[in-house]
């Protein structure tokens, strides 16, 4: 494996959101952890969506899931309230889940992409209003 390998493969973490990559070649495992400020956690703040009020973004590029498996209730729907922690969507990338939770309290007022929906890193995919922090 060629340093130049490892760093692309470390620029492709950095820009997909991912603190950790586990690589298998049957019974081999590389598992790769980025360091400590290396990523930027892009669903962990509000980002701005032109026209609405704060939204959560999705951390990764990926297909937005909904709902925890056919037939449940979705993670998150309007008119919702969260507690910090709990999951609001997640993001299926490279056949792994990521789950998305609540950056902190907050209403959902409007879940903005479609069950299934490929997005980027960065795509707003549920519009919040912040609870007062107290």
């Amino acid at each position: 494996m060629s340093l130049d390998f490892l760093e692309g493969i470390g620029e492709f973490m950095r820009g997909e959101g991912l603190r950790e990559l586990e690589i298998r070649d049957g019974d081999r495992v590389l598992l790769l952890r980025m360091a400590a400020g290396e990523v930027e956690d892009r669903a962990s703040g509000p980002g701005r969506v032109e026209g609405t009020d704060d939204a959560v973004l999705s951390p990764l590029a990926g297909v937005v899931r909904l709902f925890p498996s056919p037939g449940e209730p979705p993670f998150a729907a309007a008119g919702e309230r969260k507690r910090a922690g709990e999951a609001l969507f997640c993001v299926e990338a490279m056949k792994h889940l990521s789950e998305v939770p609540a950056p902190r309290d907050l209403e959902v007022l409007e879940v903005l992409v479609e069950e299934g929906q490929a997005v980027e890193a960065g795509t707003p995919v549920v519009r919040v209003r912040w609870e007062e922090e107290g």
